[in-house]
């Protein structure tokens, strides 16, 4: 588990484009000159100091008088400056489907037309805030939010999709802050303040209430090799449609 600190540049045109059969308005930002892209560990690399390749990079900067780590931290950054970099160099489009007022994000262009690739969490008829699929190694955490109450209760929606059980806990931002910085100092998640906590071995609605929160995260643990989905959703909203779709 490493902690980095990333930053990048783009510099982008952008284009508006009305997707009239299929009733949405795409903004696509393409870059103009390739992205930059500069990623930075912070504090020190957990790196192995025997048994696979860095048992042979720390043979060789031994040679050097480098470290394991010294060596490690480069490879790192240049890697890792790479992946953002491949990842922007398509550039972004925002797509919003006029019929249910629903935004959806994706990487790349997207031709009138095209649909955009469905959310983990099947949503027809369903306005949600965050739909993502998550993989949590053995002994991993997952922190994910604010998700804000100012402007309703909400609700986080779970299910197991591999392995699991997942143990499930609705925090306030200071206590999830806690955890988050203890787990990058440890590598052990101890959740503790909890709002609320589930076992779900299946599926699990949790709450997100403004009167536990302003701003509730969401906390996910596995004991194994687990893979989940989930939706975040505000009570009592409702698909809008921002022209006539009749």
């Amino acid at each position: 588990t490493v902690r980095l600190e990333a930053s990048f540049d783009v510099t982008s045109e952008l284009d508006v484009r009305y997707d009239e059969d299929g009733r949405r308005v795409l903004l696509a930002l393409t870059p103009t000159t390739p992205p930059s892209a500069t990623v930075r560990p912070i504090g020190t690399l957990p790196v192995a100091p025997d048994g696979g390749w860095s048992e042979i990079i720390g043979g060789l900067g031994g040679l050097f008088g480098v470290s394991t780590e010294q060596q490690a931290r480069p490879l790192l950054e240049e890697e890792a400056g790479l992946l953002v970099q491949r990842q922007l160099a398509q550039g972004v489009t925002l797509g919003v489907d006029l019929c249910t007022g629903q935004p959806d994000l994706a990487f790349g262009p997207i031709g009138d037309g095209d649909p955009i690739a469905p959310p983990p969490v099947e949503s027809a008829g369903v306005v949600w805030i965050d739909n993502q699929r998550v993989r949590l190694h053995e002994g991993g955490l997952d922190v994910s939010g604010p998700w804000s109450t100012e402007d309703g209760d909400g609700t986080f929606e779970l299910e197991v999709e591999l392995g699991g059980p997942v143990d499930a806990y609705v925090m306030c931002r200071a206590e999830a802050a806690l955890l988050a910085s203890a787990y990058l100092a440890g590598g052990e998640a101890r959740p503790s303040g909890a709002v609320s906590r589930q076992q779900v071995h299946d599926r699990a609605s949790l709450a997100l209430r403004a009167a536990d929160c302003v701003d509730p995260h969401v906390v996910l643990t596995a004991p194994s090799e687990t893979t989940l989905r989930y939706r975040v959703r505000r009570d009592g909203a409702s698909p809008e449609a921002l022209v006539d779709c009749e």
